[in-house]
């Protein structure tokens, strides 16, 4: 019975239903899906989608969406495709209207040539679900009539067609505040052209605070399908017919939800389809292809192929799957096949023997191609043979000639070439396996050998390796001269040594190379040969050791034919040691020329030295010393301009030939005595500061001190030496008083010494005449106390003052004389103080301290400080 209700159900519900159904019809053994593809451009975007089939063949796609860049824009849209989904129109607006609602899928019909929209559109007052309708394809729409009108919005609906005539189940809902809202069910039904629509009729109602979109279900008990959906997110419901004239109906729940399919699948004439608009809001298509891809061969392959390279190029035909998306499974002979995606394949490597390839095209469905594409052809590549030794244009120097040769063929299996030889003008030799032959009494002059290989499939080269060379068994001579050397001129900066050297030059002749073209090379005493150099190079040494040194040559043609014997020459090689001379102004000996020589083969302790001046003067002895003043080495040398030469000497005995020289100027005249000379004197003559003028070509000045007037230098005291023109001395101080006398001369730069400048006479105090002075100083202050009788102060300073400076005598007497007044002043007066100042008065003057006379001889007042009072 069951059977029977789906089969009545599928006639009454076309394949139009399907899309609405949300179902397949059983897909039949060996149906295969191609690979979804986006119908719409990359600038649209799809959120729903519905598709039907038009009694013309062409699929039709209704979906909501519009341009990404401004989605306010957007309404529904409408494609097609007149050749099974292959190519697509470009999408254009189908309805535009103001208020189409959201979350409401539209539905599209069609009578088999007529296209019909439902749309669900919000009038402000009234929700309105709205028929548009198209008879020229999809071209242009209108609208024709308003299906259902409710103030309540519309939630979702569904449409199907059967028993020609249209059906949509509206859903409406009302919200009411204390949740749980209504929902109600409408049926509304015309005519399959969209004509003559009845009034909806209220089916059932429900409450639920929200519910899934609805789907139609296949029928079970009759042939009105069933309507489900999913309430508050948790239960299943279905609406069921309660009789066959679907005038009652019922909601029954469902204890576990139906096997349901999303998405829009129909089918027409064998073939299904499937429209969709993805979650990223693509609309892809997609459809059952069971028709097998076909590939044609655009390269025409030979049956016989000369090498073992070969490409391919062909093209895919499918009736569904673009070409670009077509891929190949490509196999050569039985070798595993290569999954290619490309339309053309090159073949590398192929070796000689029957091959066969054979192309299979795979479309996106996965069908393949029966039978595949096959071509069968040969491989015959001649073997190529080469020749390692000799080489084109090879000049050998033997009669006996190696030929070393090898080869290359295509052959798969592990066969051995043949080769055959030929000798100038000779017969061809027999096929052998041998791959080298020595080839003898071969003549001096042009030759050539030639080789030919032959493979295990008999294919013999096409042209024979040749090679050509000569043979020149001639060896060359030589003859080698020294070139003249210029030791004598030679010169180098300080510290370098001269490049001593000796050059040779060779020379040559041969049968067959040029002179200028042959080679040579050396061997030096005991030592390496060197490497080949060109004759035009000249052989030069340097920096040998002193002695006599033997040089072999020999020569080389371009054939390598070496000299025998070499050509021998002996030859001296003593080198000379460079001088070197330098002044040195930092001794304070004076002026100092100082001697260095280097030399490559002597130590620089043994080498020798010896100077002149002027170029007639005479050399000195030769030594060892690698200094002199310059006041030994000019002594007696006249005034004016001249010429230092020095000499080295190694330990061989040989004599620098370029001597060092320096220009000198000597001068002999002093320059002019210091004048403005000032002496200030501190501290008694302790410190003595002197100053003078600067001198014209003075480089120093020389202070003296002495005891006599006149200088003496063998006496006197160089007190400074230097190029300053201020100086301090501090002579010392003695018991007694001393007088010195100070003597500036100034010297030049070579040494020459002035007379002194002005004499400058200087009294330096003894300790002794110190004392007095600091005495009288003490003494001139008791004085001026005394006279103004100020008798405390009198004691006070006698009582602090240094003994070693006043003598006892007068401290006694200034205490006395102090005791004394301070009794008569008193008030009253102290007469027991005034007899003990008299007693001790009187006893001072019947034994007065002895006094050192020197006291008296400095002031010449010897009785005034005890007669003061």
């Amino acid at each position: 019975m069951k059977l029977l209700k789906r089969t009545l159900f599928q006639k009454l519900i076309p394949a139009t239903l399907l899309v609405a159904l949300g179902m397949t019809a059983q897909a039949q053994v060996g149906d295969r899906w191609s690979v979804e593809r986006s119908i719409i451009p990359q600038d649209m975007e799809a959120t729903e989608a519905n598709v039907v089939i038009q009694s013309d063949g062409s699929i039709n796609v209704t979906f909501r969406g519009g341009s990404i860049e401004n989605p306010e824009l957007g309404g529904i849209y409408f494609t097609r495709s007149d050749n099974q989904g292959y190519s697509w129109m470009k999408p254009e607006p189908a309805v535009s209207t103001a208020g189409i609602v959201t979350g409401v899928t539209h539905q599209l019909q069609t009578d088999g040539d007529n296209l019909l929209l439902y749309v669900a559109v919000n009038r402000l007052a009234r929700y309105e679900l709205i028929q548009y309708l198209s008879t020229d394809r999809g071209q242009s729409w209108r609208e024709t009539e308003t299906v259902f009108s409710s103030i309540d919005p519309i939630r979702s609906m569904v449409s199907w067609r059967g028993l020609g005539r249209l059906y949509i189940f509206v859903i409406t809902v009302r919200s009411r505040p204390t949740g749980g809202d209504e929902h109600t069910i409408w049926l509304v039904q015309g005519r399959a052209s969209g004509a003559y629509w009845d009034q909806p009729v209220r089916v059932k109602n429900f409450f639920a605070d929200s519910i899934s979109s609805p789907q139609l279900l296949p029928p079970e008990l009759s042939d009105w399908p069933r309507l489900y959906w999913r309430q508050d997110g948790i239960e299943d419901f279905m609406l069921q017919v309660g009789d066959a004239s679907g005038s009652t109906w019922r909601i029954l729940p469902l204890p576990n939800p139906p096997d349901t399919q999303r998405g829009g699948v129909m089918e027409d004439m064998g073939i299904r389809y499937r429209v969709r608009a993805t979650e990223d809001r693509q609309l892809l298509f997609n459809r059952t292809d069971d028709q097998l891809p076909q590939t044609t061969l655009l390269t025409t392959v030979p049956s016989e192929v000369e090498s073992d390279f070969l490409k391919l190029v062909w093209q895919g035909e499918d009736n569904y799957t673009l070409p670009s998306f077509l891929r190949f499974e490509v196999q050569l002979d039985e070798s595993e096949p290569v999954i290619w995606d490309a339309t053309s394949y090159e073949f590398e490597g192929l070796s000689n023997g029957s091959h066969r390839i054979s192309i299979t095209a795979i479309d996106e469905a996965q069908n393949r191609q029966v039978p595949p594409t096959v071509r069968n052809f040969r491989v015959q590549v001649p073997p190529v043979p080469e020749f390692v030794t000799p080489t084109t244009g090879d000049l050998l120097n033997a009669s006996e000639i190696k030929a070393v040769w090898k080869g290359s063929d295509n052959v798969a299996e592990d066969a051995p070439l043949l080769f055959s030889l030929k000798i100038d003008d000779e017969e061809w030799g027999d096929w052998i396996t041998d791959t080298e032959m020595t080839v003898d009494n071969l003549e001096d002059g042009e030759h050539g050998f030639f080789l030919r290989a032959k493979d295990s499939y008999e294919n013999v080269s096409k042209e024979p390796a040749t090679v050509r060379f000569e043979v020149d068994s001639e060896p060359p001579v030589s003859v080698v001269e020294e070139l003249p050397r210029d030791w004598d001129n030679l010169q180098a900066v300080w510290p370098d040594i001269p490049n001593y050297k000796v050059e040779f030059r060779v020379t040559g002749r041969d049968n067959r190379t040029a002179g200028s073209d042959l080679e040579y090379r050396y061997k030096l005493d005991d030592g390496l040969p060197s490497a080949w150099m060109s004759v035009e190079d000249i052989t030069s040494l340097s920096g040998l050791p002193d002695g006599t040194h033997k040089i072999e040559f020999e020569t080389r043609d371009e054939a390598g034919n070496v000299q025998s014997p070499p050509t021998s020459l002996d030859f001296d090689f003593n080198t000379p040691p460079n001088t070197h001379l330098w002044v040195d102004d930092t001794n304070a000996a004076g002026r100092t020329y100082r001697f260095q020589g280097k030399d490559s083969n002597s130590n620089l302790s043994d080498i020798m030295f010896r100077w002149k001046i002027d170029e007639d003067g005479d050399w000195s002895d030769w030594t060892i010393e690698t200094q002199a003043l310059a006041s030994n080495i000019l002594k007696g040398v006249s005034h004016g301009e001249h010429v230092l030469y020095l000499q080295a000497r190694d330990s061989a005995g040989n004599v620098d030939p370029t001597p060092a020289r320096e220009i000198i100027e000597v001068d002999t005249i002093p320059p002019d005595p210091p004048v403005g000379i000032k002496v200030i004197v501190q501290d008694d003559g302790s410190n003595v500061d002197l100053r003078w003028e600067s001198v014209s070509d003075a480089a120093t000045y020389q202070v003296y001190r002495s005891n006599a007037e006149t200088l003496d230098r063998s006496t006197a005291r160089l007190v400074y030496s230097g190029p300053n023109t201020r100086t301090r001395d501090i002579p010392g101080r003695e018991e007694h008083t001393v007088t010195y006398y100070y003597f500036i001369t100034a010297s030049d730069r070579s040494g020459n010494e002035s007379e002194p400048g002005e004499v400058q006479k200087v009294e330096v105090l003894g300790n002794t005449e110190i004392r007095v002075k600091e005495f009288k100083q003490v003494e001139r202050t008791v004085n001026t106390v005394i006279g103004s009788k100020r008798w405390n102060e009198v004691q006070r300073i006698a009582s602090e003052a240094q003994p070693e400076i006043v003598p006892q005598a007068y401290l006694e007497y200034w205490k006395l004389s102090a005791s004394a007044g301070m009794a008569l002043n008193s008030d009253p007066q102290n007469f027991q103080q005034l007899t003990s100042a008299k007693t001790g008065m009187d006893k001072f003057i019947k034994s007065p301290p002895q006094i050192d006379p020197v006291y008296f001889e400095q002031s010449g007042e010897k009785d005034v400080a005890i007669n003061g009072m």
